[in-house]
C-alpha cells in the first residue's frame, strides 16, 4: 500500500498499536515494507496519546457551528498563535479554499 491515503495509513498505524504485535511483525503479516511504514508514521506525525485517541500532531479541531443570526463583524480564525481577521463578505469559495490550505 505504498499510495494509500493518510486515513488508511492512520488506520493501519492504528490497527498495528491495538494489535500487541511490534511494527515488524504487523508488517510481514500485512505484507508491508517495514522500513517504509515507519518512515509513512513518522511522517504523518502519528501519535497514541495515552488516552486512546488516535490523531495527528497539531492538527486544528473543527467544530460545526450554527449561526442564529446575520451578523456583520468581520470573521475571527484563531489556531495555535495565531489569529486572522477576515472581512465580511468574501466568497465562500475562497475561505474554503483558505482553510483547506491551513490545514494541509
Amino acid at each position: 500500500m505504498a499510495k494509500g491515503t493518510q486515513a488508511e495509513w492512520m488506520t493501519l498505524f492504528s490497527q498495528q498499536h491495538t494489535s500487541g504485535l511490534s511494527a515488524a511483525a504487523f508488517c510481514r503479516q500485512h505484507k508491508l515494507c517495514p522500513k517504509y511504514f515507519s518512515l509513512r508514521k513518522k511522517q504523518l506525525q502519528w501519535r497514541f496519546p495515552k488516552s486512546g485517541v488516535v490523531r495527528r500532531a497539531a492538527v486544528p479541531v473543527f467544530i460545526p457551528a450554527r449561526v442564529t443570526q446575520p451578523t456583520l463583524q468581520p470573521l475571527q480564525l484563531r489556531w495555535q498563535s495565531v489569529e486572522l481577521t477576515l472581512p465580511t463578505g468574501l466568497p465562500a469559495q475562497w475561505l474554503s479554499q483558505l482553510m483547506k490550505a491551513l490545514i494541509a
